[in-house]
């Protein structure tokens, strides 16, 4: 009986795993260094949303508020060409 419990808990174990792998989005590899020779263009985006409310009555609250932030950063990369090192030594 104590050998079919384990048995059910590691399938439900296992049927959750894998629906939490199947809902994950595709994978995107980012490289840090880049290729000699290479241009790497980048766009970030990020929007927030606020709503805010005062408690109490303070001397000059206007009422609920609505804040909308979008900060976008955008960068371009480029690395030159490999140089050759000198004899001896180790990057």
């Amino acid at each position: 009986m104590k050998t079919l419990s384990h048995v059910v808990a590691v399938g439900v174990l296992a049927c959750l795993a894998a629906t939490a792998v199947v809902a994950q989005s595709e994978r995107v590899n980012v490289r840090m260094a880049q290729r000699p020779g290479q241009t790497v263009h980048m766009t970030m985006t990020q929007e927030m949303d606020f709503d805010i409310s005062f408690d109490g009555a303070g001397p000059a609250v206007a009422g609920p508020m609505k804040m909308l932030m979008r900060s976008t950063m955008s960068l371009t990369q480029k690395t030159g060409a490999l140089k050759a090192m000198a004899a001896g030594t180790q990057r």
